[in-house]
C-alpha cells in the first residue's frame, strides 16, 4: 500500500490538484495537509486516496488538448 508521501508524489506527477484529489476521495483537505505534516493516516483514508488517484489519473483533469 502507498503511503501519504507516495500518493502526494504520484498526484503531483499526474498533475492532479490536492483539492481535486480530496474532493473526489471525500477526504477533508485540512486533514490531508495534517497527514502530510504528521504522517499518521489511517488505512481507510489511504485506500480512499489511492482509489481516487487511480480514478482521476485516467481523466484529462479538465484540460483540453
Amino acid at each position: 500500500m502507498l503511503g501519504i508521501k507516495e500518493i502526494d508524489q504520484k498526484r503531483l506527477k499526474a498533475g492532479i490538484s490536492r483539492y481535486k484529489l480530496c474532493k473526489d476521495s471525500q477526504v477533508n483537505h485540512s486533514h490531508y495537509y495534517q497527514m502530510l505534516k504528521n504522517g499518521n493516516p489511517t488505512e481507510k483514508t489511504l485506500n480512499k486516496l489511492s482509489q481516487s488517484l487511480k480514478r482521476l489519473n485516467g481523466k484529462n483533469n479538465g484540460h483540453k488538448r
